[in-house]
């Protein structure tokens, strides 16, 4: 029986890949916080076109940008 291969385990943790996701959850929540403000600045007829309702914008837009 052939096992799989498998990398090598280390034991020590990667830099690299912890300021590649803090870099990538920065971006998320900048991108969050534009959207929020871009949502609360539409106007009724643009809500409508994506189903929302004015206060439901607003309690998006609401949000803390660390929160989904």
């Amino acid at each position: 029986m052939v096992l799989p291969a498998q990398p090598a385990e280390c034991g020590c943790d990667r830099p690299a890949s912890y300021l590649r996701r803090a870099i990538t959850l920065f971006y998320t929540w900048r991108q969050r916080l534009r959207d929020r403000r871009a949502l609360a600045l539409m106007d009724e007829r643009s809500l409508r076109d994506v189903g929302l309702t004015r206060c439901d914008a607003l309690y998006e837009a609401r949000k803390p940008f660390w929160r989904e």
